[in-house]
């Protein structure tokens, strides 16, 4: 949920929805050098006058439809544009948090606190720890849910910086992050770990490790089987990144040999999964 090199795109100029204007900047590719320089995604008000409006490439006139190129005609982008606002609750309730393209899609993202909220979870389980672990812990106070979030990371690092992250917000008491290296073929995280997460989970969020890079892509396939026994008649599991091709096929291998159908959210880059009885 975080700190991958960007794969995928997101717009590097000035694009409109309505009244809205946004400009996300690609994740460099050094982490560290990210998370020290990440640069929030800005929402401002702009008036409905024509006008031109100055952006990272220059001055824009913005009634000219053909030149622009953003959220307008991309309709990924303007879906996270509007789960953006959907999470403004979310986002306004503590500090400014380092987002990268790396993390879950704020549609995608957007699914999960909706599965949250409507099905009342509270034993939930995260591969791969990040900003969405703060959103969720903070999801969970306000609606006072007596519930807990486990993240597995493999970075000892992030571990730090993550705990850190919701210790500042008095958190701690509602997720926590286990360090969690990786190891076997593919590589996963160890098994000693998953000790640390709850006996019956009712949520499962699968956004690690990273997967991204060539020779890596089955690298969360062990994810499903391992918590198989521990997931609840009723829980939901959710892969994100299933719009790449090594995530499409860890969906396939198990939804022929486990006992789970998923449904593939194409406008969220995400998939949803429940147990088939």
């Amino acid at each position: 949920m975080h700190r991958l090199p960007a794969v995928r795109s997101y717009p590097t100029d000035w694009g409109t929805v309505g009244d809205l204007k946004v400009a996300a900047d690609r994740s460099p590719s050094d982490r560290s050098a990210h998370v020290r320089n990440a640069v929030h995604q800005q929402f401002s008000r702009r008036s409905r006058r024509p006008s031109r409006t100055c952006s990272p490439l220059g001055p824009r006139n913005l009634d000219d439809r053909a030149t622009i190129t953003g959220f307008t005609h991309n309709p990924l982008h303007a879906e996270d544009l509007h789960a953006w606002q959907g999470l403004r609750p979310l986002l306004d309730d503590g500090p400014y948090l380092a987002w990268s393209t790396g993390a879950l899609r704020p549609s995608a993202l957007v699914r999960v606190c909706n599965d949250i909220v409507l099905r009342r979870r509270t034993r939930i389980v995260e591969c791969g720890s990040g900003m969405s672990t703060v959103v969720l812990a903070r999801l969970l106070r306000q609606y006072a849910l007596d519930g807990t979030i486990t993240s597995l990371e493999h970075d000892a690092d992030w571990v730090d910086l993550v705990t850190d992250l919701l210790r500042r917000e008095s958190l701690s008491h509602i997720a926590r992050v286990v360090h969690a290296p990786l190891e076997g073929t593919p590589p996963w995280y160890t098994r000693s770990a998953l000790g640390q997460s709850p006996e019956a989970i009712d949520l499962l969020i699968i956004d690690g490790p990273p997967a991204f890079a060539a020779g890596h892509e089955r690298r969360r396939a062990p994810a499903l089987e391992a918590f198989d026994d521990r997931l609840t008649a009723d829980a939901s599991v959710f892969l994100d990144d299933i719009d790449r091709p090594g995530e499409q096929q860890v969906l396939a291998e198990w939804q022929q040999h486990l006992d789970w159908r998923f449904t593939i959210d194409t406008t969220a880059g995400i998939a949803h999964g429940t147990r088939q009885t």
